[in-house]
């Protein structure tokens, strides 16, 4: 019985999908004796890789908006009384949350005019809600830095800390929100 051309080798990629073995030797890339990543291979691991980076962005924006929130849960425990911390100021994180979705209901393809239905007002209607949205966060930051500088810096007997978290949350509500709909990747089809 003749060798064939082409030995199987062990294919070294951590998710093989066919037992270990290179099922095409032609379409593999092999480097040596025992190292051989297949094209099923090579492909399941960039697919494993692109979800691993989708999966870690998710986690860092998701922590980020709960870090924001965090921080102002943290304030209203601190400071109960209104004297101190007016609890009208949660407005501000509120539009921010608000902002956050509707900034990211709105897919690029969307705005772009590439999605399959138009809804009900195709790409004008969801450019005009992305604005909306991003005005929405734009006032949310730009309040929350008026709150800090009119109500807690020029007053030396109060905290800062209040004015700063306050700040603080609204900034992170908003680059998570920058993040997630830039951050993305998005396929138009699923």
């Amino acid at each position: 019985m003749a060798a064939p051309a082409h030995p199987a080798r062990r294919c070294s990629a951590p998710e093989n999908l066919h037992g270990g073995t290179c099922p095409s030797p032609t379409a593999s890339r092999c480097s040596g004796e025992f190292a051989c990543v297949c094209a099923v291979c090579a492909t399941n691991i960039y697919a494993h890789s692109e979800y691993t980076y989708r999966l870690c962005n998710y986690q860092i924006h998701a922590f980020q908006f709960f870090s924001g929130w965090w921080i102002i849960i943290d304030i209203a425990a601190a400071y109960p009384d209104s004297e101190t911390f007016n609890h009208a100021y949660h407005v501000c994180g509120v539009v921010g949350t608000i902002s956050l979705f509707m900034i990211n209901i709105v897919s690029n393809a969307q705005v772009r005019g590439d999605a399959y239905t138009n809804g009900c007002m195709g790409p004008r209607g969801a450019r005009v809600w992305l604005f909306i949205g991003f005005v929405l966060g734009f006032v949310s930051v730009f309040a929350a830095c008026w709150i800090l500088f009119a109500d807690f810096v020029p007053d030396s007997k109060k905290s800062t800390y209040p004015g700063v978290g306050l700040f603080l949350q609204n900034i992170f509500i908003f680059v998570a929100s920058l993040l997630f709909k830039f951050g993305r990747s998005e396929d138009m089809w699923g």
